[in-house]
């Protein structure tokens, strides 16, 4: 098992999956490519995704 070395954010999920598919990320995005993901899956043809949703997260924190 691989030990955890970084803590990432929600907004690193959109830049990463556009580095991925190789097409340029929104405007609005202000994350950061996850790197260790990016570079290991883009050697393969076919990748699935599943990425849990995190909107509203904040409306229920209050």
């Amino acid at each position: 098992m691989k030990d955890i070395k970084n803590i990432y954010n929600m907004i690193d999920i959109i830049p990463t999956v556009c580095s991925i598919m190789n097409i340029r990320e929104p405007l609005e995005s202000v994350g950061y490519t996850i790197s260790e993901i990016s570079d290991d899956l883009g050697k393969y043809d076919k990748i699935c995704l599943l990425v849990m949703d995190a909107f509203g997260y904040d409306i229920y924190k209050m």
